[in-house]
């Protein structure tokens, strides 16, 4: 094999033998013109004619349009030529590569943060270098397109410079910032770690205070999304306290939002709502309105989840009318979304699904899929009490796919639960069984409590629609224990209207009608009034008096 590809290598001109070992030095799988023009020191023009011919001599194959990768034994062969050949400088060539990926991924980051504006604070960029010649990005899409083809190439490169000497160190954090964005959205979200936590480290070594608390916001955000809430509470407390010690009020104000919502899966309510206050505080004392409207966006889910909904329905639309004003669509979707959830909740159907498919629609335009899937779940969920179950499984279906693809533990759990509980009312009930089992396990794992209190309850749903009321009434009640020691009350009152179904099946007419009467008490207190109906529903009127 090798002497076949001597054969063609040595029917190369000397410029394209040149190329074709600068090729086998590139760290990643695939390459185009731009970063073969890198790698080589020419232009783009001159590296696409080469990328040609040595496609046409089969030493490259072409996946995709303009897209190039070798084979393993071709860039085995380039790499020893690189060796005995010594026409082709390796560190210069490795420099240029990393120096076009240091500006173009700003640049198409640029383009992706535009409208996602929430991140950690990025560091003042250092001018763009005219020597580079980067890929023609003019327009978001082009941006995106352009990060998802090179993120697993920026990656290795990045593993590479971990490794040089310390004048590279710099590149790391600046490469990790780029990518921060781009990988919330679309993940890996475990290889996003892994390359911030890259960035810490190099942080550390430079003494550079501000960029290691960046670093570990970005951690902790990731470890929040990925369910891992006690690293993520400890990351984003620090990243909060060096911000605070810098004075850089910006980033102690997102640190400090994002802290609330590690949190709130924490099922830490008082927390949370003390972390989205202390932002507060520092927004409205600086001025600045739109982390002001995250932070209410923020409390307003702790007071729906603390059953004060009036409340959170004013928290959301305040921050509504803010990221309005500010013409913020990431920020109107965000506060849509939420007061879609409470709206729900309180029986307004209709307009819950009107918030959803305006949040998601702004979602897919910004390609952020960690929201898209959230709301795909919570428009579902809204379907299902509309009635329409097969459009609730499809969407619920598409949620987990997205979160499968993320990583994304938590959107998972919630899609397998909704999954669920729309199952069930299709009569599909031993897969239900199955679907339901997947959410506890992983809500279990992640430590979300309230989360296990949601699946506990439909568990119980789906088994007395088995017939197995007395083994659901016990799930109904780790439900209720569960959702009083949280601080749930809307879980609470599911629980008990749960256990009160139960007793019905089994003839216990009395209990069922305490008990049902104490969930209606609840739901109406809330302000959950269609739930309150269904609860009064559940046996008659005579039953209930």
């Amino acid at each position: 094999m090798a002497s076949a590809f001597e054969l063609s290598y040595r029917d190369l001109s000397p410029a394209r033998q040149r190329f074709f070992i600068s090729l086998g030095l590139h760290p990643g799988s695939e390459m185009d013109a731009w970063t073969a023009a890198a790698l080589a020191g020419i232009s783009a023009v001159d590296a696409r004619e080469h990328l040609e011919g040595l496609y046409d001599d089969h030493l490259l194959d072409e996946p995709s349009r303009g897209r190039y990768r070798m084979h393993d034994l071709v860039r085995e062969y380039s790499r020893s030529l690189e060796e005995s050949d010594g026409s082709v400088d390796r560190d210069a060539a490795l420099g240029r590569l990393v120096d076009y990926y240091d500006v173009a991924a700003a640049k198409a980051d640029g383009f992706i943060t535009a409208e996602i504006t929430r991140e950690a604070p990025k560091a003042a960029a250092d001018a763009l270098d005219p020597q580079v010649e980067f890929a023609h990005l003019t327009t978001r899409v082009e941006a995106w397109d352009w990060m998802r083809n090179e993120y697993a190439n920026i990656l290795a490169c990045v593993e590479r410079i971990a490794v040089s000497p310390s004048s590279e160190l710099g590149v790391v954090m600046r490469l990790a910032a780029s990518l921060a964005t781009f990988f919330v959205a679309v993940g890996p979200w475990d290889r996003a770690i892994e390359l911030h936590e890259s960035a810490a480290l190099v942080a550390e070594k430079c003494g550079d205070r501000l960029a290691v608390a960046q670093a570990l916001h970005r951690i902790g955000r990731l470890q929040w999304l990925t369910g891992h809430y006690p690293e993520s509470i400890s990351n984003l407390k620090t990243a909060a306290a060096i911000y605070g010690e810098l004075h850089h009020r910006l980033g102690q104000v997102r640190a400090l939002v994002q802290l609330g919502g590690a949190l709130r899966q924490a099922d830490e309510y008082a927390k949370a709502a003390n972390s989205y206050l202390d932002a507060l505080k520092i927004c409205r004392s600086a001025g600045n309105r739109l982390d002001e409207a995250a932070a209410l966006n923020g409390l307003g889910i702790i007071r729906f989840v603390q059953g004060r909904l009036v409340l959170a329905v004013e928290s959301h639309q305040q921050a509504l009318e803010i990221f309005r004003s500010l013409g913020d669509r990431l920020g109107q979707a965000d506060a849509r979304n939420e007061l879609g959830v409470v709206k729900r909740v309180m029986g307004e159907n209709v307009e819950s699904i009107e918030h959803h498919e305006m949040a998601l629609a702004v979602y897919r335009d910004l390609n952020d899929g960690y929201h898209d899937a959230f709301t795909l779940n919570n428009l579902g969920t809204a379907w299902r009490m509309a009635g329409l179950y097969e459009k609730s499984m499809r969407l619920h279906n598409e949620a987990i796919g997205v979160s499968r693809r993320l990583g994304d533990r938590v959107g998972l759990a919630v899609g397998f639960g909704e999954l669920a509980a729309s199952l069930r009312m299709t009569g599909h009930l031993e897969t239900a069984v199955d679907m339901n089992a997947r959410a506890l396990e992983l809500f279990r794992s992640i430590g979300h409590r309230l989360g296990v209190a949601q699946t506990l309850n439909e568990k119980g749903s789906i088994l007395l629609a088995l017939d197995q009321a007395g083994e659901a009434v016990q799930l109904h009640e780790q439900a209720l224990e569960i959702s009083r020691t949280v601080g749930a009350p809307l879980e609470e009152a599911r629980a008990l209207e749960g256990a009160g179904r139960c007793a019905a099946s089994l003839g216990q007419v009395d209990l069922a009608s305490v008990q049902l009467r104490r969930a209606m008490d609840l739901y109406e207190r809330i302000g959950a009034a269609e739930t309150a109906t269904l609860a009064y529903e559940s046996l008659g009127p005579g039953d209930l008096a």
